[in-house]
């Protein structure tokens, strides 16, 4: 956390406006640093969490109305959210005011990445309450961000790729409408994280069909009727899977293209990896 916090100062001081923090293994499948489990994983690919004490050492000295923060986090995604939001009332904040994102994903983690600590209908359910929790107490913050990246990673095609994120997207709505709440009051939150990774061409379609397909399914199927619950809010992140340790300044090419595809599919959110990414 300490080496995180000094990251995100670095950041801040160089004109950055959003936040995203990444959690090692142990912590994204809920075990302590402490745990036999954990050993040589602590902290490797991304920040370890234990206690609140380490969110408020992450984010000591960081005003956070002034930022977005995202928790890239989903089988311990509830409880992180927590503790973020524990953290930040407890340094005089408004949760009403906060702005981010967690991924909170937990269905593409069983397709995609394996990182799951329940089982699948309490994972569900674990979403639904922070979808319906945000709603109320955080409407600024976005409490799921669909990835049909880590799929496209794990071997999809970009078809299927939209087809999953779809699947799971209406799932987790189909929960959240059973427990009463009307559409329009959490669907303007939810957001998306695409892969950018094949044909150029190809990737642009997919992310203007992928607008057209959102909307009609909100409008048709869920009844939406404000435009914010219509868009298809999206951040879209490169392909680390194109890139190769072998040949690494090949990697800063592929990037740029792959960027381009994402601004030209109008992506609002974009993430480019680095030519050591591999």
């Amino acid at each position: 956390p300490a080496d995180t916090n000094k990251r995100f100062k670095y950041l801040i001081a160089n004109g950055q406006t959003g936040l995203n923090v990444a959690f090692d293994l142990p912590t994204q499948i809920g075990l302590d640093s402490d745990d036999p489990l954990a050993e040589g994983e602590i902290g490797r690919v991304g920040m370890s969490v234990d206690t609140l004490r380490d969110f408020e050492i992450a984010f000591d000295g960081i005003d956070l109305n002034k930022i977005t923060v995202s928790l890239t986090i989903n089988g311990a995604a509830a409880i992180l959210i927590a503790m973020y939001l524990a953290m930040a009332e407890k340094r005089g904040y408004d949760v009403k005011q906060l702005r981010g994102t967690a991924q909170n994903d937990i269905l593409k983690e069983f397709i995609g990445r394996g990182t799951w600590i329940y089982p699948v209908q309490p994972s569900i359910r674990l979403v639904g309450d922070t979808i319906e929790y945000c709603a109320e107490h955080a409407p600024k913050y976005s409490p799921v961000s669909v990835c049909g990246y880590h799929i496209r990673e794990s071997g999809a095609t970009p078809t299927q790729e939209m087809a999953y994120a779809f699947c799971i997207a209406k799932a987790y709505a189909d929960d959240v409408i059973k427990r009463g709440l009307a559409v329009d009051e959490f669907a303007g939150r939810l957001s998306y994280n695409f892969n950018i990774f094949g044909n150029l061409f190809e990737q642009v379609a997919k992310f203007r069909a992928g607008r057209r397909i959102w909307a009609r399914e909100m409008k048709e199927r869920f009844g939406a009727t404000k435009r914010e619950s219509m868009l298809l809010r999206t951040h879209a992140q490169t392909a680390g899977v194109s890139l190769t340790a072998q040949q690494p300044e090949n990697n800063i090419v592929r990037t740029a293209i792959e960027a381009l595809a994402g601004v030209l599919g109008g992506t609002q959110s974009l993430h480019t990896n680095s030519m050591d990414e591999t």
